[in-house]
């Protein structure tokens, strides 16, 4: 009795734990004395034998390679946002840029919750559109995925899916094609720089291939497509492209499409898509950009600042919410934003705020803040409101 108990309990762990482990069920060899219980040795061999990778990974990890594919986080804010024309794409939603790579016409993004109405579990969408001008190459959302994620997807089948309808004006002008493309590169976190012209659709990364594409004919009501391509295990580096291309002779704010619930995964089929929190979402994506209100007068930031000339010049460290992907760039809007606590603790504005770009780190942004107020060399102080509503801009996007 002894004996069986011991099997039963054992025989129970190994079943609990090939079921949490997700692995095929374990076949039992039995003795071939009779009255002898099945081999529990064997049994530990068939389990063991059955784990893979595959077998043990988390239900719970990330499948979606895409950042902010719902469009939930917006840190710039949701005005309606020039793309870049013959340079670096411009960020609209975080970790989503817009570029058409030519001055003759404007493209535009912008996330809305309306017009059109979002997809049933969204509260808003994508928009990319032209609103003027002789633009004949493609208006592109495109998005990065850094090398450290990339390189999970080496030698592996990927699958893009989206959902996206046409605006009104999109059919009128082109018949209500877009094109999605998937990119990849042999370079390391290149960046999207200058997209090459004629089309507009390439960064100038090393090993640059944009063969994966399709074509699609959108309506005016949501529906999903899907794309899938082979990424060799040479690419270091993969991007996705959303793009439509006008015609000469179209033109206004209705002339483009909207887009939802964007995913790249591993795979040959599309899953559903992954909603995801928002505050994991926000501090993902705070590894790439930050920005930063002038909320109230004397609110008082996290920040570490010294005075190095006395009266005059404050030098600030303000502390990152997450450590970013590399040092960043500082922009600030309003050169009379934010101010400084002075000695007796009184406010004091900043007549001049400026970033100090070198002294910047993965973990702090540098600023330099001009002040004409009471402040003696070498005190300690910190950033604080002015209540300019401006705002600092701190980005290590690509």
């Amino acid at each position: 009795m002894r004996k069986f108990s011991a099997f039963v309990a054992a025989f129970a762990l190994f079943a609990n734990t090939a079921l949490a482990a997700n692995v095929p069920q374990v076949t039992l060899q039995q003795s071939s004395l009779p009255g002898d219980l099945p081999d529990v040795n064997l049994a530990i061999a068939n389990v063991n034998a059955s784990i893979n990778p595959q077998s043990t990974a988390s239900f719970s990890n990330f499948r979606n390679y895409l950042d902010n594919g719902e469009f939930a986080v917006q840190q710039r804010g949701t005005a309606a946002t020039q793309g870049g024309t013959t340079g670096a794409p411009v960020y609209v939603p975080d970790r989503w840029a817009v570029s058409t790579n030519v001055t003759s016409g404007a493209g535009f993004g912008q996330v809305v919750t309306s017009s059109p109405s979002p997809l049933t579990g969204s509260a808003q969408s994508f928009k990319v559109y032209r609103n003027s001008g002789a633009l004949t190459q493609p208006v592109c959302a495109i998005q990065e995925v850094p090398t450290s994620e990339s390189q999970d997807l080496q030698g592996q089948s990927v699958t893009l899916s989206f959902y996206a309808q046409a605006l009104a004006g999109l059919a009128a002008d082109n018949g209500g094609v877009i094109n999605a493309y998937i990119i990849y590169g042999t370079g390391t976190d290149q960046g999207l720089g200058t997209l090459t012209a004629s089309p507009a659709i390439t960064p100038a990364w090393t090993g640059i291939n944009s063969s994966m594409t399709a074509a699609y004919t959108l309506t005016t009501s949501w529906a999903r497509y899907t794309l899938t391509g082979f990424i060799p295990t040479t690419a270091n580096e993969i991007g996705v492209e959303i793009c439509f291309t006008p015609t000469a002779t179209g033109a206004g704010t209705t002339d483009g499409f909207a887009v939802s619930d964007a995913q790249l995964e591993q795979g040959t089929t599309a899953s559903s898509f992954e909603y995801r929190p928002y505050g994991v979402e926000l501090a993902k994506y705070q590894r790439y950009y930050v920005q930063v209100a002038d909320l109230a007068a004397t609110f008082t930031f996290p920040s570490v600042c010294n005075v190095t000339t006395a009266n005059t010049t404050v030098k600030c460290s303000y502390i990152l919410p997450v450590t970013m992907r590399t040092t960043p760039t500082v922009t600030v809007s309003t050169a009379t934003s934010f101010g400084i606590w002075l000695t007796a603790g009184t406010a004091g504005t900043c007549t001049t705020l400026a970033a100090a770009a070198s002294a910047s780190t993965p973990n702090a942004a540098a600023l330099t803040c001009t002040t004409g107020g009471t402040i003696a060399l070498g005190t300690g102080t910190a950033l604080i409101g002015a209540g300019t509503a401006g705002t600092l801009g701190i980005s290590a996007d690509f």
